[in-house]
């Protein structure tokens, strides 16, 4: 169950409209009796709950009264609720506070329902990373169809392990039309009878339909089935389950992907289905590749995806103005970022790299920005994620051969508060307010893939209004001219100091705009990515 603080924003709500019926101030308690949210009555002294007895709440000043009730989500209680309220009780206390109560219980309830979903989603999404990570990674050494084909089943059986499982290829592939002859076994795995590696497969009957498929199709009554299908070779191997997946590349089937019978269980599941859909769409993509050489469409859709995984619009944290933008020096790359906003005002982000700039990097991209980004919807602090991030991360880049820097932080704009915990990443830049240089926001670790067991330190410092923070990759400092000069955080720096003064977004532009003139009619050598914060608005004084 999530934490008690994440239902602070519903508090405030129900505070709003309680007011009128003279309550002063609603607090939330955890099981452990201590006081964890707050909405009304800052200037009460912090609060606790005793364990039993009658007048729970201690540390109330005279004069004040208050209404304790348990919360409960799922038959648990995980916290309690006190209504405070000063002088005469207020009519209703009772029902007031039950039902107050009752839509905290339900927002959390909520909450925690979302959670488990988008954990599930992101987990599954990692998962599906991976196993394409594995599928390029085992693909790129193959030097025919035929082995590239047997290295996508090797794989895909690893994740979704079944009895048998065959590979089918349009002889046609590579070519602009799509063959209506035989399609070809070009690998099996496991007992298959009737489909031997180098076989011919009429394309016609069940077969034809199998190639005809639009998406995953998975068939339990197999018996069945085959009783009215008896010369379906491919239907003829599975006894229990099958699961085909067409082989699309540029809009046309180029084969399929039939899987026998699943090990573990009686028969093939959603989680089954997407990731043969990811591996199949994805090797249909590569053995047109391995044939033609033309990936510039494929690597044009991964662009496409990658720039989908960034942030489309700023989040919305009262007193900073937030702006990002992420560029590839080829179709895909390594760079990302991301930004969240908590429900108590807190903003949370993360900017990071990845070594190389090829599809590996980009996968690792794509899995290392969905698990920052799991992170960033929690509560742990930024050396916390940046811990267990690194431990998460560890064996795959290791067996990869790649590395991820990065910098996590988080921002109370309320309190004009900085935490950070960085890996090996350049230092962001600290532009203080009526400063001419800027503070080196140091690293507190080492890379992710490096040493699995490392935990990065954590550090703090105090914001003000007209302070800005650009956390960036190298890209941007180590861009380079015709001459072979660097662009240098010098130069970085100097660029803020002409326009701290514009707005977040204008001020990432001016920054595009100077290392584009400075490199000249030079390519970039590398990603870059860069997330500016200006505060931009009072600091609200700190609750004593």
């Amino acid at each position: 169950m999530i934490s008690l603080p994440a239902l602070a924003g519903t508090l405030e709500g129900l505070h709003e409209a309680l007011t009128a019926r003279h309550f002063e101030a609603l607090v939330l308690f955890g099981l452990d009796g201590r006081e964890v949210a707050r909405a009304g009555a800052p200037d009460v002294p912090r609060l606790a709950l005793a364990a039993r007895g009658r007048g729970r709440i201690v540390g109330l000043p005279p004069g004040w009264s208050a209404r304790e009730t348990a919360l409960a989500a799922y038959g648990t209680t995980f916290g309690h609720l006190a209504l405070l309220w000063h002088g005469t009780p207020p009519d209703g206390t009772a029902e007031l506070a039950a039902r107050a109560a009752a839509e905290l219980s339900e927002r959390m309830a909520t909450l925690d329902y979302e959670i488990e979903n988008l954990s599930r989603e992101l987990t599954e999404t990692y998962e599906a990373v991976h196993l394409l990570c594995d599928v390029t990674g085992a693909s790129a050494r193959s030097g025919s169809a035929e082995e590239m084909s047997a290295a996508v089943l090797v794989q895909l059986w690893g994740h979704v392990r079944c009895r048998a499982a065959v590979l089918l290829l349009d002889p046609a592939l590579g070519s602009q039309g799509v063959g209506d002859g035989p399609v070809r076994v070009a690998a099996a795995l496991g007992d298959v009878r009737r489909l031997v590696v180098g076989a011919a497969v009429p394309r016609r009957g069940a077969v034809a339909e199998w190639l005809a498929l639009a998406a995953p199709c998975v068939l339990d009554e197999v018996r069945a089935f085959r009783a009215a299908h008896p010369d379906d070779p491919v239907a003829s191997n599975a006894t229990r389950s099958l699961l085909v997946a067409p082989l699309v590349a540029h809009e046309r089937t180029v084969g399929a992907i039939a899987l026998f019978d699943r090990a573990e269980r009686e028969r093939f599941d959603s989680r089954d289905r997407k990731l043969v859909d990811a591996v199949a769409a994805h090797a249909g993509a590569m053995l047109v590749g391995l044939r033609t050489a033309e990936l510039t469409k494929e690597l044009e859709i991964g662009r496409r995806i990658q720039q989908s995984l960034l942030p489309g619009a700023m989040p919305k944290v009262a007193g900073l103005d937030i702006a990002g933008s992420c560029s590839m020096a080829r179709a895909m790359g390594g760079d990302f970022f991301d930004a969240v906003a908590a429900p108590s005002g807190v903003l949370r982000a993360v900017i990071a790299d990845v070594s190389g700039h090829d599809l590996g990097s980009a996968l690792f991209m794509a899995a290392a920005r969905a698990q920052f980004r799991a992170e960033l919807l929690g509560r742990r602090s930024p050396g916390a994620i940046a811990a267990r991030m690194n431990a998460q991360l560890h064996a795959d880049l290791a067996r990869a051969g790649l590395f991820v820097t990065y910098f996590v932080a988080s921002i109370d704009p309320r309190r004009g508060r900085l935490k950070w915990a960085a890996g090996g990443h350049n230092p962001p830049l600290l532009l203080k307010r009526g400063a001419i240089r800027p503070i080196l926001l140091e690293a507190t670790g080492t890379p992710a893939g490096v040493d699995g067991a490392a935990r990065p330190g954590e550090r703090a410092r105090g914001l003000a209004p007209g302070d800005l923070l650009l956390l960036y990759t190298d890209g941007l400092s180590e861009a380079m001219s015709e001459g072979g000069a660097l662009f240098g955080e010098e130069r970085l720096a100097a660029t803020l100091l002409r326009h701290r003064a514009a707005p977040a977004r204008e001020i990432l532009a001016r920054v595009a705009e100077e290392i584009a003139g400075f490199r000249g009619g030079s390519p970039p050598t590398d990603d870059g990515a860069a997330l500016l914060v200006k505060v931009d608005a009072p600091i609200a004084p700190k609750a004593r």
